[in-house]
């Protein structure tokens, strides 16, 4: 699988091409209510999937580490402000900077073949296992953002 960049209001229209999995996700964020939707952890299917809402300020990408996961996929959801994200697909020439696999995670300083995306108010990405990303980045001056990530356990995407 390979990260994937599309809006909300446009994913049904390639619906075909997600997975049940993904789908119930995409389905869980246009059921939210973010004028009520407070801050933190809310479950969806334990901890199989569940999302976490948080408001922050972007920071330039020198200042950020990129990240990878090996047992969760996220779904980056803009819900107020843009943001920048970093993204490299897995190779072996990617230099880890701080092995943290009890929180699920490698960061990354410097990566190679990085690319960005600008992510606007309605739009999201999905990064799988072991893609690289650099979320929080600013676009300019950093700003502050609301936004979701939904985390799945990759053992749910044996379920298209």
């Amino acid at each position: 699988m390979r990260m994937i960049c599309a809006t909300l209001d446009g994913w049904r229209k390639q619906s075909g091409a997600y997975s049940r999995t993904i789908r119930k996700a995409l389905e869980f964020i246009e059921s939210c209510d973010f004028s009520t939707m407070g801050n933190g952890r809310h479950d969806i299917r334990g901890d199989a999937m569940y999302a976490v809402l948080s408001e922050g300020e972007t920071s330039p990408v020198d200042q950020l580490k990129a990240e990878s996961h090996f047992r969760y996929a996220d779904i980056h959801y803009v819900v107020s402000g843009e943001e920048k994200i970093g993204y490299a697909p897995w190779n072996e020439r990617q230099q880890v900077v701080q092995d943290m696999r009890d929180q699920d995670a490698l960061l990354y300083g410097d990566v190679n073949n990085e690319c960005f995306l600008t992510l606007e108010k309605g739009s999201f990405a999905i990064f799988f296992p072991y893609e690289i990303h650099r979320p929080w980045c600013s676009t300019g001056t950093p700003s502050t953002i609301r936004k979701l990530v939904i985390k799945i356990n990759s053992e749910l995407f044996g379920d298209r």
